[in-house]
């Protein structure tokens, strides 16, 4: 089996950097995680459409070991955040609970896509 033909998700040209913008930002999370995910304002770094989001969480502190597994809802502007459940139900990556803090997690995101 074969992987299927790319889509395009940006206007091609011979200089990509001349169409787009890349931002590398720090993003600290607040202390009472949204059902669904954390919205995000582009519009802060000067991004009008991301076209490619890669977040991953620094290292905790002593303090607070837990690690997350983030993904970027391109539809909604939110980043999804996941945790490994160690419970016996089977699953494996699961959303965290609403409400869960995450005031002590900060995530380097790059982001690519369409200038303000």
């Amino acid at each position: 089996m074969a992987v299927a033909s790319p889509t395009f998700v940006q206007p091609l040209a011979s200089d990509h950097t001349n169409l787009g913008k890349v931002v590398v930002v720090d993003i600290v999370f607040d202390s009472s995680y949204a059902d669904g995910g954390e919205a995000f304002d582009l519009g802060q770094l000067g991004i009008n459409e991301a076209w490619f989001v890669s977040a991953h969480q620094k290292l905790p502190s002593a303090a607070d070991q837990d690690l997350y597994t983030f993904q970027w809802d391109y539809d909604a502007n939110k980043f999804i955040v996941y945790w490994v459940d160690t419970t016996v139900d089977g699953k494996g990556l699961v959303e965290i609970a609403t409400a869960t803090d995450l005031s002590g997690v900060t995530v380097r995101a790059l982001v690519y896509g369409l200038p303000s």
